[in-house]
């Protein structure tokens, strides 16, 4: 791993920057899950949390913004055991 970085608003909450991939885990996962979306297959150095965003740096592929995590800070045990949940907050 390149970069981890804990959400300063969900306390539990990693993203990791790796050599080949952008991952997050959740403090009641018990292994990290893939957040590649449409992110080329590339290093990973450096995360930056900017308000609801994530700022992911990639290496020669200049950089990417994930923005709007407040769906991922809503995860619960709950929610990641569910079938099913409306996540609040989706759109601006």
């Amino acid at each position: 791993m390149h970069a981890v970085r804990e959400d300063p608003a969900k306390r539990g909450l990693l993203y990791a920057g790796r050599s080949t991939a952008f991952t997050c885990r959740s403090t009641m996962a018990r292994q990290w899950q893939s957040l590649r979306l449409n992110l080329p297959d590339t290093q990973v150095p450096d995360l930056v949390i900017e308000g609801s965003d994530l700022v992911i740096a990639t290496h020669g592929r200049s950089f990417y913004i994930l923005d709007n995590i407040n769906p991922l800070r809503q995860l619960t045990p709950a929610i990641v055991t569910s079938n099913l949940h409306l996540v609040r907050g989706c759109f601006r």
